[in-house]
């Protein structure tokens, strides 16, 4: 089993006993089980690895939306976003 995998299990079973991570993208409870996701912080597309400190808990939309953007750009760019 992969690493992400054992994350995501590792989570999954807080949340079952009603322990909720916290998205590292969006600062929200991840409370749903299905919801969680990893992240790498530094992107795969950047040269980021999948090790445990490069990787951060978050829901599955919020990595959907960071794609292969780094924190600062993904966070950038939902700032312009909330400002219009």
């Amino acid at each position: 089993m992969g690493l992400t995998s054992e994350l995501n299990r590792k989570y999954r079973a807080m949340i079952s006993r009603g322990v909720y991570p916290v998205c590292y993208l969006c600062g929200q409870l991840i409370t749903h089980q299905s919801e969680v996701s990893q992240d790498h912080t530094i992107p795969k597309s950047m040269g980021g690895q999948t090790r445990e400190e490069n990787l951060v808990v978050a829901h599955r939309v919020c990595n959907s939306k960071k794609g292969s953007m780094n924190i600062q750009e993904f966070l950038e760019q939902q700032y312009h976003l909330i400002r219009g």
